[in-house]
């Protein structure tokens, strides 16, 4: 799907789902989780979009509190959902959180802490945020000493700003 794609997470009959739209294809996958939310709990939600999975079912995975769901089909109406959320013509829409366009359909709670990221994080990596920690980066300094080089990082990764970063002892 790659760059074809935009992803939706919603709050449907309880339950957290994500609308996968292939605007190449012109298709849309709808899957949601079988976890029931409850009023008045903070959750933590991710959804890791690797577009270089090796298989389209690989390719998006959502967490609940650190834990990969189970997904199913049939958890809401995606036709319902996408004429809520209205036509999407490609991926260069504005990125609106929240609300499906700044003003109509908004959230109905609090969000807090959205980070995107230039990769898909590990499961271990989730889990870490999920429980209060940041993902780590150690140095290695294998190919150079710029520190703008994923390959001197492990994982092979520039880090951003909210990781924690370990510089090995080189005595």
């Amino acid at each position: 799907k790659g760059n074809s794609s935009i992803y939706f997470i919603a709050v449907c009959d309880n339950k957290i789902g994500v609308l996968v739209k292939d605007t190449a294809a012109a298709t849309n996958e709808f899957e949601g989780t079988t976890t029931l939310l409850s009023a008045n709990t903070w959750y933590h939600v991710a959804l890791v979009a690797d577009t270089g999975a090796a298989a389209p079912a690989d390719e998006v995975k959502l967490y609940i509190n650190g834990t990969n769901q189970t997904r199913g089909t049939g958890v809401c109406n995606a036709t319902n959902l996408e004429n809520d959320l209205g036509t999407i013509q490609s991926n260069t829409s504005s990125l609106f959180i929240g609300t499906r366009d700044g003003l109509s359909l908004p959230h109905r709670g609090f969000i807090d802490d959205v980070r995107f990221y230039t990769r898909a994080l590990s499961a271990t990596e989730i889990t870490d945020l999920a429980n209060g920690n940041h993902t780590a980066a150690t140095w290695g300094g294998s190919s150079s000493t710029n520190y703008e080089t994923a390959a001197n990082w492990s994982p092979a990764t520039i880090p951003d700003p909210y990781t924690r970063v370990t510089v090995a002892d080189v005595t």
